[in-house]
């Protein structure tokens, strides 16, 4: 854990000195150095971030995703980086001269709030940095797909199919995994959330230049970070600030790219160049890392030039645009590059971009019915949702922007903001340039993010994805409530006494609102598991099965049954499960799943075909074990494949094709008969008859529909027509 931890820093300093280089290459080293040393690193952090996802994306197109290919590139990066590493270090020093003054008389107040951001972030390292963490979607999927990767050494198409589509541009998360191990992309993370720690101090910093405020965003940054379950009205979903996933990786990379929106309309000469040069990096980063995020990057830098255009701002227009067109050339890169490989531009548009579909390439890659399935749930999600202008709408829109965290904030900045503006003297608080820069930006994030999570319908329609999707508005909306108390200040020490009361508020809302009992009990939990883990007495093993949350399995990322059937069947080996809830974290154990992975790539051979075509089909996929719980099969979504709707898993035939390898009476792991070490019993048989019925899958998945498209295909080809599902098919033919 030492070792990892030292890791990260080496990480830090892997991405911010090519960054460095770059800015330095641009604009000129002294432009770089009249950067503030926080400016210079949050922005040679960001434009490192960028210029490492571009090569990695490359690298990993060509197949170079191996540990010597890892190795060369990191030892190439330091060798170059060394004369920027003596000067570093040695303005370093001075720095560390200078942070004894903290001891001073005056600066006790600073040497506090220090004190209490090393307490917070040693905190957030054990819990979220170091401690083996993940939640429902990465046991099922994201961690199938980093591995997948690693031992293709590619990031070409594989077997967590749709993947391809959201993770495959990550490309730190596997370098980190090469040099060090499959927990390496939360180390990868925790390095972005400090630098996005340190930019939120630098906004704020700008806009007052008070010493304690910047401290005290920063410590707010993440002290709510620590803790974070699913919002009680989105219980279900298991949390979000999972610093595993790509979610919170795109988060702090678009917060460091808003912090450099703040300075288009200021800058000038060769320092134009370094934001300039940080924001296209940063903005190229963002959508190879979630290309659904594109259109918000591009409207929110297309309401920015809007502004600068009707202000006459050129300069703030002009980089707007810049970045803006660079967003989009990525994106329009991004989707050619998709559909040139899977012949799909992009999963979640698959309704709209079905009339190009290349089915032929789908089928080729083995998940054609995976692809039908993706289209069937996107087409029934447009004809349902939230309604467009309701309360539940605002409501969404509140949790979505975090402002169930951070409205103690808001609330006093708006309370403080009435004596200023009963006088009169707004104005000159809003004179400020910083000020100006602030809160344009935060007004264009909310408008664009309304757009997007609102208006459009992404957010209304899916929105337990969506909520953890939108933890990039977290930082900002943290932003924009500090700005509220800050651009009007308050002038006494009882304002002063009160602000302090209200920012201890967030803590307070975080128990009695946010979270509740779940953040109450969980705090405590999850800190002694952490505890646990970095002094040796928690294995990683122990700690996927202590997950530390309550209102999650209390099985966390190892259902107790899979650790036998790991054990028989041996690593590597397919299983196929019943159920999305029978994680197995455990070394090389191979799931498959039901559009988690690709299944078997004949699945309407095994629906509609003979028995012996089905059984054929499932042969030629690999796949000879099966895993089936009476425990998981009675939770809401238990039975979550469509295979038990197959002739020969039907309840009435399933014992004549299967027998039981190994069972601990809830449990089952099913194989062909005649491997099998017994047959199938009664008690087996009816109770699996009474969850097949009962599921949900069993009554929702279009089993006619399917055979009727199938049909279609063989009697016309694979090319898209109309499905018979089709709330929305724009361009596509009937037959």
């Amino acid at each position: 854990n030492l070792l990892r931890i030292v890791f990260a820093g080496f990480l830090a300093w892997l991405i911010y000195a090519p960054g460095a280089i770059i800015l330095a290459m641009v604009a000129g080293f002294s432009a770089v150095r009249s950067l503030h040393p926080g400016e210079r690193y949050a922005l040679g952090f960001f434009t490192g971030a960028g210029f490492w996802h571009l090569l990695l994306f490359g690298v990993g197109f060509a197949g170079g995703y191996t540990r010597p290919v890892a190795i060369a590139l990191s030892v190439a990066v330091l060798v170059l980086s060394v004369p920027l590493l003596v000067a570093c270090l040695g303005e370093g020093l001075q720095g560390t001269r200078a942070a004894f003054r903290l001891a001073s008389p005056g600066g006790r107040r600073d040497a506090a709030l220090f004190a209490i951001f090393v307490a917070v972030a040693i905190t957030f390292v054990a819990v979220k940095g170091i401690y083996p963490g993940g939640g429902h979607d990465y046991y099922t999927h994201y961690f199938y797909y980093n591995i997948d990767v690693i031992k293709n050494g590619s990031i070409a198409p594989n077997e967590v199919w749709y993947h391809f589509y959201y993770s495959k541009g990550a490309g730190l998360y596997f370098l980190a995994i090469l040099l060090t191990d499959p927990l390496a992309p939360q180390l990868v993370t925790l390095v972005f959330v400090f630098a996005t720690a340190l930019t939120m101090a630098l906004i704020l910093g700008r806009v007052t230049g008070n010493a304690k405020l910047p401290w005290i965003a920063a410590i707010l940054y993440l002290v709510m970070l620590i803790f974070t379950p699913g919002h009680r009205e989105l219980l279900g979903a298991e949390g979000w600030g999972q610093l595993e996933k790509i979610h919170e990786l795109t988060g702090t990379a678009f917060f460091g790219l808003f912090w450099m929106s703040t300075n288009f309309a200021t800058a000038k000469g060769r320092n134009r160049r370094l934001w300039m040069c940080g924001s296209a990096l940063s903005a190229a980063n963002i959508i190879l890392l979630t290309t659904v995020l594109a259109p918000f990057v591009v409207g929110f830098f297309g309401l920015l030039f809007l502004w600068g255009l009707v202000t006459r701002q050129g300069r703030l227009a002009t980089a707007a645009l810049y970045v803006g067109i660079v967003g989009g050339v990525v994106t329009i890169a991004t989707l050619a590059i998709n559909y040139a490989m899977t012949g799909l531009p992009l999963d979640q548009g698959i309704v709209y971009f079905w009339p190009i579909v290349d089915l032929k390439k789908i089928q080729q890659w083995g998940v054609l019915s995976e692809v039908l399935a993706q289209h069937y749930y996107a087409s029934r999600s447009l004809g349902t949702g939230v309604p467009l202008l309701s309360g539940q709408s605002w409501q969404l829109f509140c949790f979505y922007l975090r402002a169930d965290i951070w409205w103690p904030v808001g609330a006093f900045g708006i309370a403080s903001a009435i004596p200023t503006l009963c006088l009169g003297d707004w104005r000159d608080r809003l004179a400020s340039p910083a000020v100006r820069d602030a809160w344009r930006s935060t007004l264009a994030f909310l408008l664009s993010f309304a757009v997007v999570a609102i208006a459009l319908g992404a957010g209304r329609q899916q929105t337990v994805s969506f909520y953890r999707f939108s933890s990039f508005a977290y930082a900002p909306t943290l932003c924009g409530a500090l700005l509220l108390c800050v651009t009007i200040p308050a002038r006494s020490r009882l304002w002063s006494g009160l602000s302090a009361a209200a920012i201890a508020a967030i803590v307070v809302s975080g128990f009695l609102g946010k979270h509740g009992r779940y953040l109450a009990t969980g705090v405590a939990e999850k800190t002694e598991k952490a505890v646990d883990f970095l002094d040796g007495t928690f294995s990683i093993k122990d700690a996927y099965q202590h997950p530390g949350w309550p209102g999650w399995f209390p099985w966390g990322g190892i259902y107790p049954a899979m650790e036998q059937v790991w054990r028989i069947v041996g690593r590597g080996t397919p299983i196929y499960t019943f159920h999305i809830h029978g994680y197995c974290m455990l070394p090389d154990c191979h799931e498959v799943a039901w559009m988690s992975t690709r299944t078997i790539p004949e699945l309407d051979t095994v629906l509609f075909g003979t028995p012996d075509e089905a059984v054929a089909a499932i042969k030629r996929a690999g796949i000879s074990y099966f895993f089936y719980s009476t425990e998981l099969a009675d939770l809401s979504n238990g039975i979550s494949t469509p295979i038990v709707l197959s002739p020969i898993f039907a309840p009435d035939a399933i014992a004549q094709y299967f027998g039981v390898k190994w069972s601990d009476g809830t449990s089952y792991l099913l194989t062909w008969r005649a491997g099998s070490e017994r047959p199938i019993d009664e008690s087996f048989l009816a109770t699996y008859r009474r969850q097949v019925q009962k599921a949900p899958i069993a009554v929702s998945f279009p089993l006619a529909e399917w055979r009727s498209v199938f049909d279609h295909f063989r009697t016309f080809g694979l090319h898209p027509f109309r499905l018979p599902w089709c709330v929305v098919c724009p361009g596509t033919p009937a037959d």
